[in-house]
């Protein structure tokens, strides 16, 4: 997310030679901008593609339209790059090169509107996440397998139970960013045999969810 924060912001320094345009020549703001417009393009480029690189592990956690459109927005960019530097006619070079650059703030806009609504669901999903702290003594013995997704993190747990003490957890799959401090969960659940311990401080959200995912597991093994 910093990363893409970073790259807005250069975007909007190597815009800002359009606007200076209406300023003299003799501008020292306009001749700044003017100089560090190409090498910004060429930093907008290697920005954007390694934020993208960067949340491709993410890509199943995140709808898809955000990605199309960080792929777009990198289109554009090198388009409105290559335009400037392949075509002889400074005319249609400069028109493609403009019309390239003018795409993509909408294509940005929309970006970033379905990031702020797909993070504002994921946090939904994470405060609406509560236990219902099932008795361990009261799950029959065997091996279960839990998930939980709240979108921006997923995890796949297997839970071995045996004479109503959990045994083992195995972390089969967990998608997260910062979040694989929480992992540490598992050995307190084991150590606590219940399922709302304490969260790893680090990584809450991560330690929720593992957490939801254990319980969803031993659930499914509740004698009734």
């Amino acid at each position: 997310m910093i990363l893409g924060i970073i790259t807005a912001m250069v975007f909007v320094l190597v815009s800002a030679v359009f606007f200076t345009k209406k300023l003299s020549n003799d501008s020292r703001i306009r001749k700044l901008f003017s100089v560090i417009h190409k090498p910004l393009g060429y930093l907008l480029v290697v920005l954007a593609i390694a934020h993208l690189v960067l949340t491709l592990p993410l890509i199943k956690q995140r709808p898809i339209i955000i990605y199309i459109l960080g792929i777009a927005m990198i289109i554009c960019v090198i388009v409105s790059i290559m335009s400037w530097n392949l075509i002889k006619d400074k005319r249609k070079a400069l028109f493609l090169h403009k019309i390239s650059a003018f795409i993509i703030v909408p294509l940005i806009i929309a970006h970033i509107a379905f990031c702020v609504a797909s993070l504002n669901k994921y946090q939904q999903k994470i405060a609406a996440i509560s236990f219902s702290n099932p008795q361990i003594s009261a799950i029959a013995d065997g091996e279960y397998i839990g998930e939980c997704n709240v979108g921006y993190i997923y995890a796949k747990v297997e839970v071995s139970v045996s004479n109503g003490v959990i045994n083992n957890i195995e972390l089969l799959d967990h998608h997260n960013e910062r979040g694989e401090a929480g992992e540490g969960v598992i050995a307190k659940i084991l150590a606590e045999q219940r399922i709302d311990v304490d969260a790893v401080a680090s990584a809450t959200n991560s330690s929720k969810v593992i957490k939801k995912a254990v319980e969803n597991a031993i659930e499914k093994g509740l004698v009734k």
